[in-house]
């Protein structure tokens, strides 16, 4: 079984701080708690795990306060997202087209909510590993994984992305997460599917914990309604249509 705090510690030592949640869709975490979040952008709901909330449950009605957020975790419809007071201001203010909307990833199923629990904490191995990421810390990553999808607007579409397709992607943000959640402009966030890899270890030594396939040890440290909608418009026209 992944010892997965000692991979979160080994993350840390390795890049520096990733501030990394596991990501449980559908079953939750056998340590995590039921949530009551209440409705916020999804993004949102990650960000306060990653800044120190212990645990997170969420419902589908949870992730209500961005309807794209919603759309692209599965939650809604691609119709019923377009004709949102909040999707059409996005529009309105040239932070999207209807066109580019359709092209944006969603996990592939309805899921019955999602867990979000610090990695250094998870019991069972997430579905998805978040972590929030210097540009410098994500070079050794992307370099042991070269295939990794580099996305912009919506931010969460990583999620989606390392959900349907496996694949690692990293987001460089948007401009509406960043004014939710406070992320400042000089982090990213990066998510990696939670596939495993097992290694043999010799009988002379210490066992190996089991590995997510995306492990790489690097050795060298990174350096350092109308209410909605308006304040939808109010975040996207604040980063100029980022």
């Amino acid at each position: 079984m992944t010892d997965w705090p000692e991979i979160a510690a080994r993350l840390d030592r390795a890049l520096g701080p990733t501030r990394a949640v596991g990501v449980f869709l559908d079953r939750g975490d056998d340590g995590a708690a039921p949530g009551g979040a209440g409705p916020q952008a999804s993004c949102m709901h990650w960000s306060a795990v990653a800044n120190g909330r212990a645990t997170l449950q969420t419902a589908p009605a949870d992730h209500d306060g961005c309807s794209v957020g919603s759309y692209v975790h599965g939650f809604r419809s691609l119709e019923d997202t377009a004709a949102e007071a909040d999707t059409l201001a996005l529009v309105a203010e040239g932070w999207m087209t209807p066109n580019a909307l359709s092209a944006i990833p969603t996990v592939p199923r309805r899921c019955a909510g999602l867990t979000y629990v610090p990695l250094a904490g998870a019991r069972a191995t997430p579905d998805i590993v978040l972590l929030t990421l210097q540009p410098a810390q994500l070079m050794p990553i992307q370099s042991a994984l070269p295939g990794m999808t580099l996305t912009g607007k919506p931010q969460c579409q990583i999620i989606a992305i390392a959900a349907r397709d496996r694949l690692p992607a990293a987001s460089l943000g948007c401009a509406v997460s960043r004014a939710r959640t406070g992320l400042s402009a000089d982090m990213l966030a990066c998510a990696l599917p939670g596939e495993l890899r097992s290694r043999r270890s010799s009988s002379t030594r210490r066992p190996t914990p089991a590995r997510p396939a995306w492990w790489h040890p690097a050795r060298r440290r990174a350096q350092p309604d109308d209410r909605r909608r308006a304040e939808t418009g109010r975040l996207a026209s604040r980063g100029g249509g980022i």
